[in-house]
Formats: C-alpha cells, sequence, structure tokens
C-alpha cells in the first residue's frame, strides 16, 4: 500500500501541533518506575527499575520533571549510590516525554565515550519506547553517533570538561554534569567548565540542569589545555 502523500499545510499543521503540546504531568520517578529497564551490561541489578529501591533520588528526580519550579538540582552524594543513574533517567525522560536540546557533560571526553556505550546505549536499547525514537546507529543518517543521539524534536549532545570546543558548541534546554568534583579547574581561555555549561544553557529560556558530585571527593583534576 502506497501511503498518502501529505500535503505543506498538513505538515505545517503537525509540527506546530506538537511544537504547541504542552509537557507531560508524569513525573521523572513514574517515568523510570514504567519505561526504565536496566541492563545486565550496564547494572549489577538489572532488569525493571524500582525507585523504591533507592527512594532519596525520587525527590530529585522529580525536582527535574517539568512541572517543577526548580531550575538547577544539585546532588552532593557519597559514591555509587545511584547518581548517574538518576541523570540517565532524566535523559531518558527528556527524549520520550519533553524532547529538547540536552548536553551530558562528563569529566573527560574519553569518559563522555565510555558512558556513552556503557550506560546511554543500554539505556535506549533496553527501553522500547526510547528504541522507537533513538534510530540505530547501523541504519544510514541515523543520527546516532557515540556522542550524539537525535530523537524527534531534540538532540543529546555528549563531551567532556576538557573541551571548550564542545561546551560552547550549542545552546541546550537541558544540562547535566556529572562527577562535577572532578571537573578541571580552567579549560582554555573559557574559565571553570561547569560556568561554561551554564553559558551553553543560559541562552535558553526554559533551561533546566542537574550536578551530581561526590561528597568525598572536591578536588579539580588537570587534564591537557586545562589547569
Amino acid at each position: 500500500m502506497i501511503s498518502p502523500t501529505l500535503t505543506a499545510e498538513q505538515i505545517y499543521s503537525a509540527a506546530a501541533a506538537a511544537g504547541a503540546r504542552p509537557d507531560p504531568l508524569l513525573t521523572i520517578s513514574q517515568w523510570a518506575d514504567r519505561y526504565r529497564w536496566l541492563s545486565q551490561r550496564a547494572s549489577a541489578e538489572h532488569g525493571r527499575w524500582r525507585t523504591e529501591r533507592t527512594p532519596y533520588l525520587r525527590e530529585i528526580m522529580d525536582c527535574l520533571s517539568p512541572m517543577s519550579p526548580i531550575e538547577r538540582t544539585v546532588f552532593m552524594k557519597g559514591a555509587q549510590i545511584g547518581g548517574t543513574e538518576c541523570g540517565n533517567n532524566w535523559m531518558g525522560y527528556i527524549i520520550h516525554q519533553a524532547p529538547g536540546p540536552m548536553m551530558a557533560v562528563q569529566p573527560t571526553v574519553e569518559m563522555a565515550k565510555r558512558n556513552s556505550k556503557q550506560r546511554i546505549d543500554p539505556l535506549i536499547e533496553e527501553s522500547e519506547v526510547l528504541r522507537k525514537l533513538v534510530r540505530d546507529p547501523r541504519s544510514r543518517d541515523s543520527g546516532n553517533t557515540v556522542l550524539s543521539k537525535d530523537f524527534p524534536g531534540g538532540v543529546l549532545v555528549m563531551t567532556g570538561a576538557n573541551s571548550a570546543v564542545g561546551l560552547r558548541s550549542m545552546a541546550a534546554r537541558y544540562l547535566f554534569l556529572d562527577e562535577v568534583g572532578r571537573l578541571p579547574r580552567r579549560c582554555g581561555r573559557r574559565g571553570r567548565p561547569d560556568h561554561a555549561g551554564d553559558g551553553a544553557h543560559a541562552n535558553v529560556r526554559q533551561a533546566e540542569g542537574v550536578s551530581v558530585f561526590d561528597a568525598q571527593d572536591h578536588r579539580h583534576e588537570p587534564d591537557r589545555g586545562c589547569v
């Protein structure tokens, strides 16, 4: 069967309706409980995500929900208690429920690549709703690379805090800074990378952000090109 060809007016009307659609009322913790699956490749306890297993993350995730008045969330925590997975739930929610340009910053570009392969790819692969929105990287013109994931209405760009070019390459509605205590103090002439990241999303009116760092790790590690 040949699909009918849409007219320019129909395409315009559909795009206008999608753009005018309000953000959903579903919170991020509710989304994670409904749609998130932990991969055996990325988690020691694989299977359906259950916020009740980490109840201290519920309020943090829900502060990142579109209906929350909170614009910036800072999570100071112990090691290995789910901070990054909290941010990954936020990413999945954005892709599925409230699309827009998002930047995720790791201390280095290499860490961003490793996180993409070990955590973000499984996040997408194990969720049916996300697999439908982010095309298979093996398909032609998929827009799915190690450091960039295109989806309808937005894009997830991952970079390192040691890349001044990466930090200023886009304006983002959402900003995720992971392992802030390990960020270099300066990167080129841009000053502190977390401040440069703020600049990346300060241009967007509805910007939201989360910063995650371990309570025992406040040091700033120098990197090549950064001090």
